[in-house]
């Protein structure tokens, strides 16, 4: 964060960091729960710590710290809506990574929270430190310690000897500073003074009286969409059914990825969706993460909501907590004996010791009567080094020119060049001597890409180099397959100016399978654009003679409105053309796509991150019939009532001509797609709806249904997620 918006100043990047981080939560979150008033049990508090030895502590001090704690909470909720614009504009990164960067995010401080937490508890208990994992927390305490934080050893048996010995209780502070913002401290303070304690028999009841939330004050209100009715179009045919499928388990992130194969070859698609955040609670194993299989059947299906562990075929997890296991996945065949195997990736594998290395491991795919997957991986692929987060995106194509498809794994956030998080690719060759049992590292790839480094266009530090990979088959370059790259993290300095998070896509022809040449062309964004962030690849009937596009996606995009993101399409003909133009000195000069752009669509709310996820219809358009949706976009942040539930915007080729120049999406889109106008359930805070798409005939009936993931929606379970199949029928 402090590299990606403040000039590599980790003491300003903590400035807001410290200070914006619950407000972010507060503002993206459902906090309704938290109530107004509370029933705190402090006599019972009390004596709990007096019964194991500290008689000093009194319940005037958990009094007043509980005070504080509440007017700070109740400020929070109401104030985090004036404060979120604020702390977005000063930091993309923060609303974007909060919880899920992978080191200090809030579900890794749920990693650091699981492992520790015996081992502070040890203090309490007088058992002394545990064997388990005290590693990771010994780092943690020499860590704050440098930062300045404070040790108090408050021993059990009240001797006054304050020994760091393992028989005392640890407790720390931070001294002079507090971490909540400042605007919110005045706010806190106010409340304070209006803060009523009433003692009951079991609790002393907290609330307030006599203020006005700062919600209700003007100029306090959350961004709206823009002053008028958002004209929704008509989702879908009156005939389409919705099969969603949900998880039931908290935080699990159901849709975090969704794939469409025909893995046991019924004409049929199957879903494969992930479930990253996955725990099993009765095991005492968080984030283990899960991928669900769910085989395409013929047999009639009208529309339900059901847990997707009583429709899933199989279920594959993870064995590591916190390892997120799924957050990528990928089908090949990757032994080459004719049967689809499934990849999975789990780019936090070796947390437990802070090394972050990542894994990939492929299941391999059987047949007796049917397809089944492996339930233990057949082969491991482990990243090189700390923090890699290898497999943190995957794709497959043909990149040795034998026919068969071969594995493509990024690693955004390793270290390259010796550069921080600039990234690399690994390539993996499928081949029949991939057997089971195999275990590789990822500098054994048949081939290995660093990041390009080199003049003013080279990938920089925390340029996330393999954040996405968008694989180009030969068919379509009549050359030798491409390769882009996207680093959207990538800061470019240019003639003495800073530009923030402008990202960057390489290209690479892969005509060597020995050896990577260096690529063909960089192009560059423009500050926030995040270039590289996501790419597809697709047709438009009628846009370019039936050729394929390329779509790039800039979701953090600043146009009129802040961060609204934006889409853009180019013809491939006309991208390689512009590439091979840019031969043989790739170096030489800033180069960008916008000046060979055919369509832009640009979003409409504030923050709204459109183009968060693009996807084409893979289907040919059938004479005769009226138009389909070609592109889809997802728009995962935008609101209809304010709750950024989310939603998906559909255009048919036709729609679309050279030169067009879209600014109000959800208007001008063929085809609205939004949760409850597709399940009928209302629409959800935060829900992500969008967030990832995938098409297929799931059903069998000739026409292609569309897979929208939700993968916060919190329904049936607190960001369990979903995942809408949308069937649509053939006529």
């Amino acid at each position: 964060m402090g590299c990606l918006n403040f000039g590599c100043s980790y003491s300003a990047a903590h400035g807001v960091a410290d200070e914006g981080g619950d407000t972010v939560l507060a503002y993206q979150n459902d906090i309704s729960y938290v109530l107004d008033v509370w029933d705190v049990p402090f006599a019972d508090i009390v004596k709990i710590y007096q019964q194991n030895g500290w008689q000093n502590v009194s319940e005037l001090v958990f009094l007043k710290g509980m005070g504080e704690v509440y007017a700070g909470t109740v400020a929070l909720k109401e104030g985090a809506f004036i404060l979120f614009p604020q702390y977005a504009s000063a930091s993309p990164f923060l609303p974007d990574q909060y919880e899920d960067w992978f080191v200090g995010g809030l579900d890794d401080m749920a990693l650091w929270t699981s492992y520790c937490w015996p081992y502070f508890l040890s203090w309490m208990t007088n058992s002394g430190p545990p064997s388990v994992n005290s590693d990771i927390c010994l780092v943690l305490r020499t860590t704050m310690a440098n930062a300045g934080f404070n040790f108090t050893y408050i021993d059990a048996a009240d001797d006054g000897d304050d020994h760091d010995d393992d028989a005392e209780m640890m407790m720390v502070h931070k001294n002079g500073r507090s971490n909540f913002p400042a605007p919110l401290r005045k706010q806190q303070q106010a409340i304070m003074k209006h803060v009523k304690l009433e003692r009951h028999q079991k609790a002393t009841k907290l609330s307030t009286s006599g203020i006005r939330h700062p919600a209700n004050n003007a100029g306090a209100a959350k961004p709206q969409p823009p002053a008028r009715d958002v004209p929704l179009k008509t989702p879908l045919a009156p005939s389409a059914q919705t099969l969603t499928l949900y998880s039931n388990s908290n935080y699990s992130y159901l849709g975090f990825k969704v794939l469409a194969a025909d893995l046991n070859k019924d004409g049929l698609s199957d879903v494969i969706v992930s479930a990253p955040g996955y725990s099993n609670v009765g095991a005492g194993l968080p984030q283990i993460g899960c991928v669900y299989v769910v085989l395409g059947t013929s047999a009639a299906q009208a529309s339900r909501v059901v847990d997707v562990e009583s429709v899933a075929t199989y279920k594959i997890c993870g064995k590591a907590a916190h390892s997120r296991f799924g957050h990528s996945v990928a089908v090949l065949d990757f032994n080459l004996d004719g049967v689809l195997d499934v990849v999975v990736g789990s780019p936090r594998a070796l947390s437990e010791h802070m090394w972050y290395q990542g894994k990939a491991e492929v299941f391999f795919g059987h047949t007796v009567s049917t397809w089944r997957p492996s339930l233990t991986a057949d082969v491991a692929i482990l990243g090189d080094g700390w923090y890699s987060n290898f497999a943190t995106s995957m794709t497959v194509g043909d990149a040795n020119g034998d026919g068969a498809a071969d594995l493509i794994v990024g690693s955004p956030f390793a270290s390259s060049n010796y550069e921080d998080q600039q990234g690399f690719v690994a390539i993996f060759y499928s081949s029949k001597g991939q057997m089971s049992g195999s275990a590789l590292g990822a500098g054994q790839a048949d081939l290995f890409i660093h990041a390009p480094n080199g003049g003013s266009l080279g990938v920089s530090q925390y340029g996330w180099w393999g954040h996405s990979l968008l694989y180009i088959p030969a068919s379509y370059t009549h050359t030798a397959p491409w390769l882009l790259v996207g680093g959207p993290g990538n800061v470019l300095v240019s003639l003495g100016t800073t530009v923030s998070e402008a990202g960057s896509v390489s290209v690479y022809q892969l005509d060597n399978p020995h050896r990577q040449k260096a690529p063909l062309a960089v192009f560059t964004g423009l500050p926030y654009d995040r270039l590289g962030a996501r790419m597809s690849l697709g047709m438009m009937p009628d846009f370019d003679k039936t050729a394929p596009v390329l779509s790039f996606s800039l979701p953090a995009k600043n146009s009129s409105i802040e961060q609204t993101g934006e889409v853009i399409v180019i013809p491939l003909s006309k991208f390689m053309r512009t590439v091979q133009l840019i031969q043989p000195n790739i170096y030489s000069s800033i180069r960008t796509l916008y000046t060979i752009v055919s369509v832009t669509i640009i979003g409409n709310q504030e923050f709204g991150r459109f183009g968060s996820s693009v996807e084409f219809f893979p289907f040919v358009q059938t004479p005769g019939q009226s138009p389909t949706p070609t592109l889809f976009i997802g728009y995962p942040l935008w609101s209809f009532n304010t709750s950024e539930e989310g939603c998906v915007c559909a255009w048919t080729s036709g729609s679309l001509r050279d030169g067009s120049v879209i600014t109000d999406p959800t208007a001008s889109a063929s085809r609205l797609y939004t949760s409850n106008k597709i399940t009928g359930t209302l629409l959800g805070k935060d829900e992500r709806y969008g967030s990832n798409l995938a098409f297929g005939d799931f059903d069998g009936d000739g026409a292609s249904d569309i897979f929208i993931a939700s993968e916060r929606r919190s329904v049936h379970a607190i960001l369990g997620g979903a995942i809408d199949l949308v069937l649509s029928k053939s006529r």
